[in-house]
């Protein structure tokens, strides 16, 4: 007979275990609720109340590594104060390598279709991932893959291939938006105003959008879908590609179900082997010294700098909902907020990417795997070093990964398609001034190829709707009033003179008679001392559209009245 004292933790370690499986590894990173690029460096409005998985609380058994090899590791990597150990992040970066391995041959098998050589390719991916992830775990000791995430090079390849760019104007391209991005992690003022006021709805939708794109990259690959006769687009023949290719689909699916460790490698692996089988098509050769080429040469700077502006701010989102993601997950982000050492999460990555770019390999970032390390119980950039140690010597494999066929690749980005498509959610669709101005986004980024097109139409009819609904007002206020916390990453301290109730919302036409009938209910006049003053300030409209403007200790106080 057990007393209730002992049944009770039993049951709660019961159901936080039974909780914890029942996550999967990527929700929580490609939908996230908060992606304001704000998160990664500065304080957000959200307090942390995100927790590491139950499994991160539980004792951690002594190491038994030397102690000499503790005393030097710890005062990078710190594993005592987040109570990890030296095998526990070992055996998460294993896990990370494993899961992140299906990039190589997919990034570059989608590069190979704009004119790049494909071998090459893949050793300039393993070779800057290797690097990136090694830089990153010494400078931001956090357990985080520096990898190319599948959306952000497919949509590189998409879009090279419809403005007929050639690789070398593609290589310029990553390298100029890789400086780009070390250059906004570098300022920090400048990451805070690239997208503080980038909605919510448009974020998401972006991210929707170009899951659909890769979706539709990966189906037309196999010929799934197809150039209609009478119509854009048809369904192709069910071939034995096509059948191999929906069978590694499903185990994908079943995996991601059963939250095993490297699902995305399982499915490559099934449709890659059961295809050589039917097509007898082996790799040449299982290793080869690796080859890199370098991209020097003459282009034209005008035909880029539509793509470059598409790359770096895909870079900024993706790299704010998978930091602040991955974050949470560990357990690791401030109180605040804030991710620790974003600002050099954003140097590394930018950097990298430049290097990639040089080497003809695709943009670098953080990729969405690195959750699977993280659930695994990676705390530090302990396992990001050896991920990085495992991708070097991957490098010498590239044979192999060239010969890994489209019924092994394209399953994997369909999957990329579903996972993205679930930040549909995080759209409020019964607000119709949230829900049009995204529902443009996601429409027109697939059906344009271009996520700066999308982006930029549906933010205009989200001003639209803002100033045709009444809600300029408020979005003036918040506006102006966050001018110090972005600038100067703090928030001031003069509120005397800001609208006392944020939810009275003015009216677009209104006048001195709207104001007289809105004083007699109550609603207005308790910022005027006497009725001489009221009167004044009526008079002048503009007064209470712009509010007025102090400066005072290098920043903006604003009151709207």
């Amino acid at each position: 007979k057990m007393s209730n004292e002992t049944l009770n933790p039993l049951t709660k370690h019961y159901n936080a275990s039974t909780n914890s499986l029942n996550k999967d590894d990527y929700s929580s990173i490609y939908h996230h609720k908060e992606t304001s690029m704000s998160s990664i460096d500065i304080e957000t409005e959200h307090p942390n109340d995100n927790h590491p998985p139950d499994h991160h609380h539980e004792a951690i058994s002594p190491t038994k590594m030397p102690k000499w090899l503790c005393d030097l590791l710890e005062p990078v990597f710190k594993m005592r104060k987040r109570k990890t150990t030296i095998e526990q992040e070992l055996y998460c970066g294993l896990i990370q390598f494993i899961s992140c391995l299906y990039v190589l041959p997919v990034v570059p098998f989608q590069m190979k279709r704009v004119g790049y050589i494909e071998a090459s390719t893949i050793v300039a991916t393993s070779a800057t991932c290797s690097l990136g992830s090694m830089i990153a775990a010494f400078l931001t000791d956090m357990p985080f893959i520096i990898a190319p995430p599948t959306s952000v090079s497919i949509f590189l390849a998409v879009s090279m291939q419809q403005s007929g760019l050639r690789p070398l104007e593609g290589n310029a391209a990553v390298m100029i938006s890789g400086a780009g991005l070390a250059l906004v992690g570098a300022i920090p003022p400048l990451s805070r105003l690239v997208t503080k006021f980038i909605p919510d709805c448009i974020q998401a939708s972006t991210a929707v959008g170009i899951g659909l794109i890769t979706a539709l990259a990966g189906a037309t690959e196999i010929h799934l879908v197809v150039h209609g006769k009478y119509t854009i687009l048809d369904m192709g023949v069910i071939s034995p590609e096509v059948v191999v290719a929906i069978c590694s689909l499903i185990l994908v699916a079943a995996c991601l179900h059963y939250h095993i460790k490297g699902a995305f490698c399982c499915g490559l692996f099934f449709g890659t082997f059961v295809w050589w089988l039917i097509s007898n098509e082996w790799p040449e050769a299982l290793a080869a010294a690796p080859e890199a080429i370098t991209s020097t040469g003459e282009y034209d700077h005008n035909r880029i700098v539509l793509l470059v502006f598409n790359l770096l701010f895909l870079y900024i989102l993706t790299l704010n909902g998978l930091a602040r993601g991955c974050s949470d997950l560990a357990g690791l982000t401030k109180k605040n907020g804030a991710v620790p050492r974003g600002n050099w999460l954003l140097v590394v990555c930018g950097l990298t990417t430049m290097l990639s770019g040089y080497f003809s390999g695709p943009p670098i970032l953080i990729s969405p795997e690195s959750a699977a390390g993280i659930k695994a119980g990676a705390k530090t950039g302990l396992s990001t070093l050896v991920c990085g140690i495992l991708f070097g010597l991957a490098t010498f494999f590239s044979p192999i990964f060239a010969a890994v066929p489209a019924a092994g690749t394209a399953p994997l980005l369909i999957m990329v398609g579903v996972l993205m498509f679930s930040n549909v959610k995080r759209i409020d669709w019964t607000d119709m001034k949230v829900a049009v101005p995204a529902y443009c986004v996601l429409f027109f980024i697939p059906f344009t190829y271009s996520i700066l097109r999308g982006v930029a139409f549906g933010y205009i009819i989200y001003i639209a709707l803002i100033l045709f609904t009444g809600e300029y007002i408020s979005f003036t206020e918040d506006f102006i009033y966050n001018f110090n916390e972005l600038i100067y990453g703090k928030k001031s301290d003069s509120k005397s003179k800001l609208i006392k109730s944020k939810s009275t919302r003015l009216p677009i036409a209104f006048n001195d008679e709207t104001l007289k009938n809105e004083s007699e209910n109550g609603t207005e006049g308790s910022e005027y001392e006497s009725e001489s003053e009221k009167q004044a300030d009526n008079s002048n409209v503009f007064t209470k559209v712009l509010g007025l403007l102090d400066m005072k200790e290098g920043g903006v106080t604003v009151g709207l009245h």
